[in-house]
């Protein structure tokens, strides 16, 4: 997780450990939730997405990082590799990082390409962390209030902080 329990602890000056338990709970709860939210990955990670056919695709995984192969199975069963620059290149002109092919080799009946690569945060934005510390502050002080039969929203604070962080386009 990107926020700590000694992050939680400062900003909501706790300075006892009894309840360190409960606030990783609430703080793995709010980065959840902030990730759905956004569409955001905040742990960096290698991911894999499968492709039927070669079509411009944006990753499903926010924000890229990478790209690590594109491998495919050609009609003769041979694994093939493509080549950047030459049978692919990343589009960056948009919010979103997509993936466009220039050649579209035929692969074997019944196979996906595999493209392997890198997304989510090495370090969060600042108020992503806010808005995580927030709302686990909201369900710690206030357990009650955010009980499932209240339907209570999230912190509207931390909604506002992340609205522009949030995925657009093809998700959205």
């Amino acid at each position: 997780m990107a926020v700590t329990t000694a992050q939680v602890k400062l900003a909501l000056r706790i300075d006892f450990n009894d309840d360190d338990t409960e606030l990783s709970r609430l703080i793995s709860a709010a980065t959840s939730w902030v990730e759905r939210y956004t569409g955001l990955t905040l742990t960096q990670a290698s991911r894999t997405m499968f492709l039927r056919e070669f079509e411009r695709t944006v990753f499903a995984v926010q924000p890229f990082v990478s790209l690590t192969s594109v491998v495919y199975t050609d009609g003769a069963g041979a694994s093939v590799t493509l080549t950047s620059g030459t049978d692919y290149y990343l589009d960056t002109s948009k919010d979103l990082t997509a993936l466009e092919f220039i050649n579209s080799p035929e692969m074997k009946e019944g196979t996906l390409a595999t493209v392997t690569y890198v997304a989510g945060y090495s370090t969060e934005p600042n108020e992503v962390a806010h808005a995580i510390i927030g709302l686990v502050g909201a369900w710690y002080n206030n357990p009650e209030a955010m009980q499932p039969i209240t339907l209570t929203a999230p912190p509207l604070g931390a909604q506002f902080m992340l609205e522009h962080l949030r995925v657009r386009g093809l998700f959205a």
